[in-house]
């Protein structure tokens, strides 16, 4: 067996496992990417509404109605935000699908994760400066 110099072209017969002719295969693949996705935007709901169950769990400990209010304002914002992640999750999950199997059309969608990423930050910066002025 001779090492090939620099100069000589190597053929490459390509791998028949490595290369597939089944439209399925791609469908397959839309399909678990499609899937995927959803299962990410589900887990970031669910994080969210599990913070805002711990958050109102705290809330009813505490004594002061004031700040009790101001938290379960805080909560409710989280819980809602969450409630958006999971719809937005959902309906880009439906129509991910549909426009795969009409093979129309485009699936990016920019505005939905830019629009929940600017909610998430305001939440959290009203919570922020509520929970600030309520020590203040």
């Amino acid at each position: 067996m001779s090492v090939p110099t620099p100069t000589e072209e190597l053929e490459m017969e390509p791998c028949c496992a490595c290369i597939s002719s089944d439209p399925n295969r791609k469908k397959s693949k839309e399909f678990f990417a499609n899937e995927r996705n959803f299962v990410h935007w589900l887990h970031m709901g669910s994080h969210l509404g599990a913070i805002a169950t711990l958050i109102t769990a705290i809330a009813k400990k505490d004594t002061t109605s004031t700040r009790r209010e101001v938290t379960m304002v805080s909560s409710s914002l989280m819980a809602l935000l969450g409630a958006l992640f999971v719809i937005y999750a959902i309906y880009m999950f439906a129509l991910r699908r549909f426009t795969f199997k009409k093979r129309e059309g485009s699936v990016d969608e920019p505005w939905g994760p830019l629009f929940l990423t600017i909610a998430l930050c305001v939440s959290y910066t009203i919570i922020l400066f509520t929970n600030v002025i309520e020590i203040a």
